[in-house]
């Protein structure tokens, strides 16, 4: 061995955090900058709908189911979780539409008013199809 010889080793590490897949595909979606809005209606503005207004009124849960099918949730969603259902599928519309509001306030109108906020998300999915 001689004296003084100094021998480095280097190491380098690769660190993978995806591991590739056979067949494996992602579909991203890529929505334009867009700023938080309002809902396309006020939460007392329900009876422009007056079609919408009577269902909610007088058959709320057939309401509800048909609501719910048209957000492309299974239609019988707020029968089998009654208080949660309709909380998903306000969150779910608020986020995909950039709605300003909050869990918090979903809670609250679906508590003291459910048939006003179901006539509500209803005439935000017809403006949302209108709108395309």
């Amino acid at each position: 061995m001689e004296s003084g010889t100094v021998t480095e080793t280097t190491r380098t590490t690769t660190v993978v955090s995806t591991q590739p897949m056979v067949g494996e595909s992602r579909t991203v979606i890529v929505r334009g900058h867009t700023t938080e809005h309002d809902w396309s209606s006020g939460l007392c503005e329900c009876t422009k709908d007056k079609k919408a207004c009577l269902l909610a009124f007088c058959c709320m849960p057939c309401f509800d189911c048909y609501v719910a099918s048209r957000l492309k949730e299974f239609i019988c969603l707020p029968l089998f979780i009654p208080c949660g259902g309709d909380i998903a599928m306000r969150t779910k519309l608020r986020i995909q539409e950039n709605i300003r509001g909050s869990i918090c306030d979903d809670c609250l109108k679906l508590t003291f008013c459910p048939c006003c906020v179901l006539a509500q998300m209803n005439s935000e999915l017809d403006h949302i199809e209108h709108k395309i």
